[in-house]
């Protein structure tokens, strides 16, 4: 047996003895802060030995995961010793974004209760698997570390979308300065709805959003960001 396949039994042995432990602790520890996670029907487990922390969290604090445009999608508190966090993977029979795309990255933080400040988490290294999402695959992390967030916008921004003309796809990037409920969708130049691309509650930062314009008639086009104290419109070529 080769190391790479003793690496993955440990990592499966491990996570097989903190899920059945956390079986029982977490249904007095429910998370307070990261909550509201959709139960998609499709996940993938990431565990986090108590060697692999550069420093450890403090009992009670909380990790929550993140798709791509900032959903929380997995949480649960840290009780000490090894922990894992299950992560959901998006519903692809609804069309809203409810969970983490298939061979897409997720991102970890940590709510700290001491301090109610949020950081985040980096993985340096993993023992088994990476930090892009797949159905029923397991990842293991080998070195980690939690660094502060710091230099978190100021003010709303919408950036213009790229390429423009598009052809196929298309990416936008808009920036929130405070946790919100952000809707980014796409609308026609005579003023009707094609479709939301977000609808979701965002916590502050940047965000960019791979945009599909395969199905549109080359035209003009303008998408809009809207939150409760924000609106803002940019316009947008399709070409075939």
């Amino acid at each position: 047996m080769n190391l790479k396949s003793i690496s993955s039994l440990l990592a499966m042995s491990l996570l097989t003895a903190t899920l059945y432990a956390q079986s029982i602790e977490y249904k007095f520890q429910e998370p307070k802060h990261y909550i509201g996670v959709t139960n998609t029907g499709s996940n993938m487990t990431v565990g986090i030995p108590e060697t692999s922390w550069e420093k450890a969290p403090e009992y009670g604090d909380e990790i929550g995961a993140f798709n791509s445009i900032g959903q929380l999608v997995g949480s649960g508190v840290y009780l000490g010793g090894h922990f894992a966090i299950t992560i959901w993977g998006d519903d692809e029979t609804t069309m809203e974004k409810e969970g983490v795309a298939e061979e897409t990255a997720f991102t970890l933080r940590l709510w700290s209760t001491e301090t109610g400040k949020e950081e985040t988490i980096i993985v340096e290294r993993w023992l088994e698997g990476n930090d892009i999402y797949a159905t029923n695959a397991i990842s293991v992390t080998s070195k980690v570390k939690v660094n502060s967030l710091q230099n978190l916008p100021t003010e709303y921004q919408l950036l213009q979308n790229s390429p423009n003309p598009a052809s196929l796809t298309t990416q936008i990037s808009y920036v929130l300065p405070a946790d919100v409920r952000a809707n980014l969708s796409i609308w026609s130049i005579d003023g009707k709805l094609i479709k939301e691309v977000v609808n979701a509650e965002q916590s502050a930062g940047t965000y960019t959003v791979e945009v599909s314009v395969s199905e549109l008639p080359s035209g003009n086009y303008y998408y809009k960001l809207r939150s409760p104290e924000f609106s803002a419109v940019r316009p947008m070529s399709v070409i075939r």
